[in-house]
């Protein structure tokens, strides 16, 4: 389905304040942001800065995030208080408008999420789970964004997508799908069976999915070599991620199952001589989430200034096993079956990974 964009801009509280403004704010350390509407449908160039506002969640709500995903109820309040913030004024107006256009046309909404160069260094900007917001949409009933089946939700970091043409595979699609288990030194996971889901649903396409996995990935054995053979078009990584010296790492596994930290930035250096690769899939804890000084593992792929990757998906919080296994086989039906855009594929699997917990408790 084709789509209109609509983008919002994060900026500081002193964003497109004087010189002077923006020394008193730094100086008196309140968390305080503004928003404006950057893309619209029909919108000729960017609205100007709203008001600064403070998101009103508890700080230890967001801090914890990369821990433990919130309970419905905690994660509607963040959601609340995102939206608070952000919805007043034009923004109201543009973006009822979008939404209403988009429908009527037969379209998608899709919004996205970018931050002002002034935020460079404000991480609390980029841990906030603006995929939670919870606003009236469709009829007037208020649902999270990262919910919805009436649009899609992304984060867009530069290069702008404009750079980037609609990708067409001419032959089959490519994924190198890869399970790590260091049980050694961390909790063994189910990856295999994760892994095995995938390729249930690649071979029941196998005239357009060539599907690769690699079980018990060790880094040099391993994957270097597969991944320069494979030139794959989609790289599924699932396994443990965290913060290594506060830099974002993901690990692999020696050969008695001990830890194998690879950074996030080793990875992005190795992956700049593949071709094909368009979408970078981390099933793995934190590679979302981002810690002073360093951005996400996610952002770090993004913006790589040699070889961006055009799409990342990766996580923010902690997911147990159940849910990211269901995550990956609603994301992989999707993209291999009904031909969905990606920010449309993530939407499905959440709601899916939501009616998993219901059911579960």
């Amino acid at each position: 389905m084709p789509e209109e964009v609509f983008g919002f801009e994060v900026g500081s509280a002193a964003s497109g304040r004087n010189r002077f403004m923006r020394a008193l704010l730094k100086i008196s350390g309140r968390k305080q942001y503004r928003f404006r509407v950057s893309e619209a449908p029909g919108l000729n160039g960017k609205e100007p800065w709203g008001r600064p506002s403070e998101i009103l969640v508890p700080d230890p709500r967001i801090a914890y995030l990369p821990y433990e995903f919130p309970s419905p109820d905690r994660l509607q309040d963040i959601g609340k208080g995102i939206a608070a913030a952000i919805f007043e004024g034009d923004v109201i107006r543009l973006f009822a408008y979008s939404l209403g256009r988009a429908d009527f046309r037969g379209k998608k909404l899709r919004v996205m999420f970018s931050y002002h160069t002034d935020t460079d260094r404000d991480f609390s900007a980029r841990n906030f789970p603006w995929e939670s917001i919870f606003y009236p949409l469709t009829r007037g009933q208020a649902e999270h964004f990262g919910l919805s089946t009436a649009l899609g939700v992304a984060r867009l970091f530069p290069p702008h997508l404009d750079t980037y043409t609609p990708f067409e595979v001419t032959d089959k699609l490519r994924v190198l799908a890869v399970a790590a288990n260091p049980k050694k030194c961390a909790a063994e996971l189910g990856v295999d069976a994760e892994l095995t889901a995938v390729e249930k649903l690649a071979e029941s396409m196998d005239s357009e999915i060539e599907l690769y996995p690699i079980r018990n990935a060790q880094w040099n054995q391993d994957f270097r070599s597969r991944l320069a053979a494979t030139d794959p078009h989609v790289l599924f990584f699932t396994g443990h991620g965290g913060f290594v010296a506060k830099e974002p790492h993901l690990f692999f596994q020696n050969p008695d199952y001990s830890c194998q930290p690879v950074s996030i930035a080793t990875l992005a250096s190795e992956l700049r001589n593949l071709g094909s690769l368009k979408l970078v899939i981390l099933s793995a804890c934190q590679t979302a989430a981002s810690e002073n000084p360093f951005v996400s593992g996610a952002e770090r792929l993004v913006t790589d200034p040699i070889r961006p990757i055009p799409a990342v998906i990766a996580m923010q919080s902690k997911v147990d096993e159940l849910a990211a296994r269901e995550f990956a086989t609603r994301f992989f039906t999707y993209l291999f079956q009904q031909d969905y855009p990606i920010d449309t594929c993530v939407n499905a699997c959440r709601q899916a990974m939501q009616g998993l917990r219901r059911d579960r408790t």
